[in-house]
């Protein structure tokens, strides 16, 4: 601490004067904090007002040069000194920064990396220790998945009931950023939930955490087409059966969406107008239209699928003819079409 007294003068006429100036910081008074000063007096050193300022540099020592005078009653000459400053080492903590954008995930379309343009930096290390990348919002454990490749001697653990990938392992911040760079998403639903994913990322450096950055996943949810199984079964239709179901084995499959809208069954071959006929009986909110001329029956209206099911099974054939074709004609379902 800088300390003189002069019989003559109190502390407020004793001034120093900066003659050479610290190479990685600046003296400052404390009632103007940012604004250099080159002069201050022994009071101001007593009342604790002269504070050094770091520049933030990784460098432990500084100082600078000064003369001490008095107020020049007595003619005295200047003191010369040097006040040497010892800076305290603390760590860094590291930083990460993002590209800013949003990656635009659609069903389906498999892992996909969040953000390849990341930045990992630490100004007084050159290793990171770990990394944690969290689904911080929206996060639905049933169907949202971190993945990661382990590389470079980092290893990547998922936990699943809370949304962490949590990376672990010695390894340069260029390896870091290349292995944060690779980090995917992906979202196993063929139903998905489309509100966005917020996505936090922090490193470490062994000491200290980074502040967290963000990243936004929003995803679209695209239709399934459903499907009918089970198709493909022969009815043996002999002359006078009378109406008689098609197929009683049929299955119907939507993976996003619990009710059907229509269908379609058609004669798509070997169908002879003045005698095939296919029937149905409105059930459960669906009715049945009989087109003679194409051979199709269409069913409408919104029903459970188990409904349209059951609707389905339950369309019969029947040839009103006495002197039916010889040939007998290939009746089956037909393309299903769904709204």
């Amino acid at each position: 601490m800088l300390q003189a007294s002069d019989p003559d003068d109190a502390p407020a006429g004793l001034t120093y004067t900066v003659s050479s100036a610290s190479v990685h910081g600046q003296l400052e008074l404390t009632t103007g904090a940012g604004v250099i000063i080159t002069n201050f007096t022994q009071e101001d050193v007593d009342n604790s007002r002269v504070i050094y300022v770091h520049d933030g540099s990784e460098t432990l020592e500084d100082g600078f040069a000064f003369s001490l005078a008095d107020d020049g009653e007595d003619e005295a000459a200047p003191i010369e000194g040097v006040f040497n400053i010892n800076v305290t080492e603390i760590n860094d903590a590291p930083t990460v920064r993002g590209s800013g954008g949003a990656l635009i995930f659609t069903e389906n379309d498999g892992a996909t990396v969040i953000d390849g343009n990341l930045i990992v930096t630490d100004a007084d290390d050159t290793d990171l220790q770990s990394a944690t990348i969290h689904i911080s919002s929206g996060y639905n454990h049933s169907e949202d998945v971190l993945g990661f490749n382990n590389q470079n001697g980092i290893v990547g653990i998922w936990d699943a009931e809370s949304g962490i990938m949590t990376l672990n392992g010695k390894a340069s911040m260029a390896n870091y950023q290349t292995a944060l760079e690779s980090l995917t998403y992906n979202n196993t639903s063929d139903a998905p939930n489309t509100d966005s994913r917020t996505i936090a990322w922090l490193i470490n450096d062994g000491t200290d955490n980074s502040l967290r950055i963000l990243s936004t996943v929003n995803v679209i949810a695209i239709n399934d087409v459903p499907a009918l199984l089970g198709t493909g079964d022969s009815l043996a239709f002999t002359e006078n059966d009378g109406a008689k179901m098609i197929d009683r084995t049929l299955s119907v499959v939507d993976v996003d969406d619990t009710h059907l809208e229509s269908a379609t069954i058609t004669i798509s071959t070997g169908y002879v107008s003045r005698e095939d006929v296919l029937e149905f009986q409105a059930q459960n909110g669906i009715t049945g239209n009989w087109e003679p001329e194409s051979g199709i029956m269409s069913l409408t209206g919104s029903a459970s699928k188990a409904n349209y099911e059951t609707a389905l099974e339950s369309v019969t054939y029947n040839n009103t003819s006495d002197t039916p074709e010889y040939q007998f004609p290939d009746h089956h379902l037909g393309t299903q079409r769904w709204q």
